[in-house]
């Protein structure tokens, strides 16, 4: 054994000492009777002799009352922690101070009232009494422990057996108390129908035992190697450890462990330790709106230093952080037995040491927060002050639309980003971003000029001015404003044809002349009924557009076609799909409040929205975007986008489609993907199919 501290086993001395005690007071008490009195007085003796011999015989037999005060004495130095001058049965005074000292020295500062029961004498030698002690923290809580005193008559003295039990039933030589924060863990996020984003998943950390390892260096390139980790990193990591500590290296998901576990327990000093970590279903699912949790940093303890300590995991990114608070709820703490000598634990109940039922055990009993499970209880916790626990967070998104607006991603490398928004709700069902596990939330924050996706919103614009489905346009090759010569994105030379034609085929030229029939207000006033520069109040930033008043001829004729300084995000359009398939614009939600009050649609024209979702179609059916045209699922109706960016000679330019198929409408942006039919159109068509499935 390591600790060179011995506790001796004084059963069997603490059962022949008192016996042997109570035999020499016995005869002491007949001896010192003689000397003090004489033989045993005859009848006849006088009363007042009778008196005086009882008196002094009491001593010796009325042993309750002389244990009585041996408690009431010990009791009196156990509350001032002063043990000198105290006779112990089996140890000396130092002895117990020292032992009390550890203990306690768990606790931190504290004082103690502890309160007898009703003594109990055993046998002639051996008594006993209950203790309740009444523990008041430097923080001012207070718990109480029940005890027990034994005292044992050695001689005529009855002395204190001291042990630790006296202070908690269940302490033996050698445990002491400590007090201990508690962290619940992390509430879930969940999504639609209350399926879980984020949740405390199985992992599997990977730990080295520092003392088993003869090579180090060696052991950290294998582990690269199988993990998939730089093996300097892993070095640093165990370099300060103990070296009979785990040091964890690394963590996987269960299952992404399967293949290579035999060969990391073949290992030298390698473990396996099982535990949960809050994940998605998927590494890449919603990386970039979810975020990731990991080992809290400074500038988040900093922000809720009542929820977070060092070495705890925390929100680092995206909904995740931005909800710390809300997840983790806040710590409470314990006071419990660490044992010097542990057992497994074969049947843990709700109820303390002392019999009484912890803090915790209402809160646990039915589990707290809907679907989150109880809190594990410990039979060795004396006081526990349960932590609150987190709420979880609830939003719109639908598990199976995101899974398949990431598949549909996965199709390019290009940064891209797919936004679907429930038609009858508003509810924002996916935020894909992409390439791969992207992290940036540009579905919802980016800032790109939307090039012919706006013309949704000239052409309803134009339609309020009285233009009408057929009425003609002319669609040259290029046009002149004020010096500024504009083309069109895919060299288009349609003459003079119907509105609808110009929009179905997405002449630049034609709504320039369209325009004509505008204020220049009208566009960012239009813009607004379909949410574009509308507030959105999803809970997390997401930029609503931006439609600023044009300045002259040029800058009307530019922001006729979503160019100049008209900028819009993916969610901005799938908000306006969504609004052009069901002729009113309803405020997007993703996180949901309970508490938050209802919001009103607020309606287009029956009329104009018809025809604008006649022309939609018919772009599917018949223009830009029959890339979708035979998609599963139903008829899809939409409209592509080509927007110009940069400085270069031809410019480049960002792929749009937004669009809806029934309930559900989109839009796919590809941030340099030129052409809108040919790039986002696909990859709108591949998210539908996918659905359909």
């Amino acid at each position: 054994m390591d600790d060179e501290t011995v506790y001796a086993d004084w059963s069997a001395l603490r059962i022949v000492v008192p016996t042997v005690a109570a035999l020499l007071a016995i005869g002491a008490g007949g001896v010192l009777a003689f000397l003090a009195f004489g033989p045993e007085p005859q009848l006849g003796s006088t009363p007042a002799g009778d008196a005086e011999q009882a008196a002094v015989a009491g001593v010796v037999a009325d042993p309750k009352t002389r244990a009585e005060l041996t408690l009431q004495d010990f009791v009196a130095r156990l509350e001032q922690a002063r043990f000198a001058g105290q006779t112990f049965a089996f140890a000396e005074p130092s002895e117990v101070a020292a032992e009390y000292g550890d203990i306690t020295a768990g606790l931190g500062d504290f004082t103690i009232v502890p309160v007898p029961g009703p003594l109990t004498v055993v046998d002639p030698a051996n008594a006993t009494a209950p203790l309740t002690v009444t523990w008041t923290l430097a923080d001012g809580v207070v718990f109480t422990t029940e005890g027990e005193v034994d005292l044992v008559l050695v001689g005529t003295e009855w002395q204190v057996d001291w042990e630790p039990s006296i202070l908690e039933s269940s302490l033996d030589p050698g445990d002491v108390l400590v007090r201990e924060r508690v962290v619940a863990p992390r509430a879930p996020i969940l999504g639609r129908d209350g399926i879980a984003l984020i949740d405390n998943r199985p992992v599997t950390g990977v730990g080295v035992v520092p003392r088993q390892v003869d090579d180090i260096a060696t052991l950290a390139e294998r582990l690269g190697q199988l993990l998939g980790s730089d093996p300097a990193e892993i070095v640093a990591t165990i370099a300060p450890s103990p070296s009979d500590s785990v040091v964890i290296v690394a963590s996987r998901r269960a299952e992404d462990l399967a293949a290579v576990q035999q060969q990391l327990t073949g290992l030298p000093g390698v473990v396996l330790v099982d535990s949960t970590f809050p994940l998605p279903p998927s590494e890449r699912f919603g990386r970039a709106l979810l975020g990731r949790s990991a080992e809290v940093t400074r500038e988040i303890i900093d922000e809720l230093p009542d929820v977070f300590l060092p070495g705890d995991v925390a929100g680092r990114s995206g909904l995740q952080r931005r909800y710390n608070a809300q997840l983790a709820g806040l710590p409470g703490f314990q006071v419990r037995v660490e044992r010097r000598f542990p057992t497994p634990s074969l049947a843990p109940t709700a109820t303390s040491t002392t019999g009484r039922t912890p803090a915790s055990a209402e809160s646990q009993s039915d589990g707290g927060e809907a679907g989150q499970p109880p809190l594990p209880v410990d039979p060795d916790v004396v006081y526990l002050s349960a932590p609150v626990q987190g709420t979880p967070l609830s939003l719109t998104i639908d598990q199976r639309v995101q899974t398949a607006a990431e598949d549909a991603l996965a199709r390019t490398d290009l940064r891209s980003a797919l936004v679907a928004v429930e038609v009858s709700t508003g509810h924002v069902l996916a935020v894909a971003n992409g390439p791969g596990a992207a992290v940036d939330n540009f579905a919802l924050t980016g800032q790109y000029p939307p090039g012919s996706v706006f013309k949704v919103v000239t052409a309803y614009a134009a339609m309020e001015k009285g233009v009408g489905l057929t009425d003609p346009i002319d669609c040259p090759l290029t046009l002149e404003v004020n010096g500024r010569e504009f083309t069109n994105a895919e060299g288009e030379v349609l003459g003079t044809v119907p509105m609808r034609r110009a929009f179905v085929l997405s002449c630049n030229t034609a709504f320039i002349n369209l325009a004509g029939v505008l204020d220049p207000s009208d566009f960012a006033r239009v813009a607004a009924k379909f949410g574009i520069g509308a507030p959105f109040d999803l809970g997390t930033p997401a930029f609503p557009g931006s439609v600023p008043t044009p300045g002259g001829p040029v800058e009307k004729a530019a922001t006729s076609f979503g160019q100049s300084r008209v900028l819009m995000s993916p969610l901005a359009g799938a908000v306006m799909a969504a609004t052009a398939a069901s002729g009113s614009y309803r405020p997007p939600t993703l996180v949901l409040d309970p508490q938050a009050p209802p919001q009103s649609d607020q309606p287009l024209d029956p009329t104009l929205a018809a025809n604008l979702q006649e022309i939609m179609r018919a772009v599917v059916t018949n223009g830009t975007g029959r890339a979708v045209a035979g998609v599963a699922g139903g008829p899809v109706a939409g409209k592509t986008g080509t927007a110009e960016f940069g400085d270069q000679n031809p410019p480049q330019a960002h792929a749009w489609f937004i669009g809806y198929q029934g309930d559900i409408a989109f839009a796919v942006f590809v941030e340099g993907g030129e052409f809108g039919g040919s790039t986002a159109a696909p990859i709108a068509g591949v998210f539908l199919d996918l659905l359909a499935r």
